[in-house]
């Protein structure tokens, strides 16, 4: 996938800098940015000139706590649709889940990834290689990600922990008051850990049709930024027939315009097969959703392609160990 991120997202910097009192217009202008892409919600920016608009801001306001105090500024709109699926999510684990799946649609910079600890589950954001570990990056991405989930979950959702690279500064006060829980600063990693049974609560605002709808569209906007990726554009087009019940390989590759052989080919290039990607493509929806109890075992047998409830019992069992039933208890 090219180096790039969603230019929507810097609408963020541009608000923070009008506030703290400065133009946006040069600052975009000397990271050779259109100031206009910044409300332009296709539009994409190459990832290095959006590092060095962050720098050169950063630079420009002076203020090493910056990062936390931009997280005010933030819309779903910002997340393009990742950001209406977040909303759209039947628990807080799900929408994490999303975010983990799909950030590399907003950016190329940083990457989640989430594990479940015995304190709860925990998502740590990391900087890619090729780019400046900024700490008011890793600020910005713990403040965001809580920010997000107490629009779903409710304001007084609190973390169980928040780890910090940096080390503590004299701003760092306010971000108790924000984080509302036990703060490490000098950490090896940025972290936030919530606790298990609030990830797992059902949110009011959930609905699995419209997350499922919103997935869709996520995966082929992935599909279409590298259209070498032949993984990512199958998967899109798996996904779109699902529902049909009927996935064969001959119709997904008449859709990427490919024959069947050089589908298989380019499969096996990439270490998987057409059978392989289509159950793989089944299990993640089947993760994401075997936690929402809005939709029953028989929908997500429906949304999975199974012929019937005892299809996709047997196939869960197969992946888990368990079958949907005692997953869904549990």
């Amino acid at each position: 996938m090219p180096a790039t991120n969603l230019a929507i997202s810097t609408d963020i910097l541009w608000k923070v800098l009008e506030a703290r009192g400065h133009d946006p217009v040069p600052v975009f202008r000397a990271a050779r940015i259109d100031p206009e892409l910044a409300a332009d919600p296709n539009a994409r920016i190459p990832a290095a000139q959006i590092e060095q608009l962050t720098i050169r801001a950063n630079r420009l306001m002076g203020d090493p706590c910056i990062g936390l105090a931009a997280v005010q500024y933030w819309h779903p709109s910002h997340l393009g649709a990742l950001g209406y699926a977040w909303l759209a999510s039947s628990t807080l684990r799900t929408a994490l889940q999303r975010l983990e799946r799909y950030l590399k649609l907003v950016t190329a910079i940083m990457t989640v990834k989430l594990e479940q600890h015995a304190e709860g589950l925990a998502a740590a954001f990391q900087c890619r290689s090729s780019f400046r570990d900024l700490p008011e990056r890793g600020d910005f991405f713990a403040g965001l990600v809580l920010r997000m989930a107490r629009m779903n979950w409710g304001e007084t959702l609190a973390p169980v922990r928040v780890t910090l690279a940096h080390e503590h500064r004299p701003c760092c006060d306010a971000y108790a008051g924000y984080f509302r829980c036990p703060i490490e600063f000098g950490a090896a990693g940025n972290s936030i850990v919530f606790a298990t049974d609030a990830v797992d609560r059902p949110l009011a605002s959930g609905n699995p049709q419209l997350a499922h709808v919103l997935d869709q569209v996520i995966v082929r906007y992935i599909a279409a930024l590298d259209r070498n990726d032949v993984v990512q554009r199958a998967k899109g087009v798996i996904l779109d027939r699902l529902q049909t019940g009927r996935v064969v390989d001959d119709e997904v590759a008449a859709a990427l315009h490919l024959s069947v052989r050089t589908l298989q080919r380019k499969l096996g290039e990439s270490g998987t097969s057409f059978r392989e990607l289509v159950d793989q493509t089944r299990r993640e929806l089947a993760e994401a959703y075997i936690r929402d109890p809005a939709v029953s075992l028989s929908e997500l047998a429906f949304m999975l392609g199974f012929s019937d409830a005892s299809a996709f019992s047997r196939a869960y069992k197969r992946w888990t160990g368990r079958t949907p039933g005692k997953e869904r208890a549990a």
